[in-house]
Parts: C-alpha cells; sequence; structure tokens
C-alpha cells in the first residue's frame, strides 16, 4: 500500500496495529506499530469514507512467479545469516514478535526439532500462504488498483503525482 501523501517514502509502509504485519511482495519485512492513520483504517473498514485522501496501489504477478520471489528470498535470506541472527535470540522465542514466519521455523531446527532443510521448506510454504491470504484480502477491497509486479513504475508515479497533483488543487 503506497500513500500518496509523501511520494519520497512511496516504499514505506505506514504502521498498522501491533498485531498485524503486512509484507510488500517484494518480501521485504516490516515492522508493526500503532496509530490512527490510513493503513489502520485501511485495515479495519474498507468500506467506511476515508478522512484521507489516498490511493491505493497492490502490487500483482502470477503464482508461480510469486512463488519463485518468495522461495528466493527465503534462500537470501538464509545465506544472509538468518540462523545467526536467530540463534542470538533464541533466549527471547516466548516473546510474540519472534513467534513470526522464519524465526519460528529456525528456532525448531536450533532446538534439532527439525533439520535445517526442513526449516528452510517450512518457512517457504508458510510465506507462500501467507502472501495467498494476503491476496485475497487486498482483492476484496475495490479500492485498491492494481498493476503487475513488472509494470513500469515511472507511470505508476507519474499516476500517483497527477492524483497528488488533483488533491492539492482542490
Amino acid at each position: 500500500i503506497w500513500s500518496c501523501s509523501d511520494i519520497d517514502i512511496i516504499f514505506t509502509l505506514l504502521p498498522i496495529d501491533s498485531q498485524r504485519s503486512l509484507t510488500f511482495f517484494t518480501s521485504s519485512f516490516f515492522t508493526p506499530g500503532s496509530g490512527d492513520n490510513i493503513v489502520h483504517l485501511f485495515l479495519n473498514n474498507s468500506e467506511k469514507q476515508s478522512k484521507y485522501n489516498e490511493i491505493i496501489i497492490g502490487l500483482d504477478c502470477d503464482r508461480p512467479k510469486l512463488h519463485s520471489l518468495i522461495n528466493s528470498r527465503v534462500d537470501i535470506m538464509i545465506k544472509k545469516g538468518l540462523v545467526d541472527e536467530v540463534n542470538t535470540l533464541i533466549k527471547y522465542k516466548k516473546l510474540n514478535a519472534l513467534n513470526t514466519i522464519g524465526y519460528k521455523e529456525i528456532f525448531e531446527y536450533l532446538e534439532n526439532k527439525i533439520n535445517l532443510e526442513e526449516a528452510i521448506d517450512k518457512i517457504k510454504t508458510n510465506s507462500r500462504r501467507y502472501a495467498k491470504r494476503q491476496l485475497t484480502w487486498f482483492k476484496s477491497n475495490k479500492k485498491v488498483n492494481w498493476y503487475s509486479y513488472d509494470y513500469d513504475l515511472k507511470v505508476i508515479l507519474n499516476m500517483i503525482k497527477s492524483f497528488q497533483s488533483i488533491q492539492q488543487s482542490t
């Protein structure tokens, strides 16, 4: 979700309530926050008239490509030290903030409940399921303007700038 209120932070996800977190389809991970903001309103009542002038953009791709992107992202996370990162956090594993995709599977590996390959496969499977739930939820909102993930970003940015210009002139 991109807010047109600040074109300079277009790739930044606005904070949402503390029990939910959204992942951008490029597989970046964001930390949940709280507050009365556009995303909070969007999550709680997408049919209600927002007090914000927003444009909501969703990026979509075919399922095989999405699965490939997710699988590649997990492989990169493992190569960049996910296991070592989780190992440093093992004493905090009971915290709700660490009960997330990626951490919980690696905790199982570090506790010798599963092997590393099984942990990686579980991360990939759970990530794909999460992405499917997100897509289902976002697709139900008629306010989302959908574009292919490989759509020309300049066209999308120009559309956002046009929307900003219209909003500023009213």
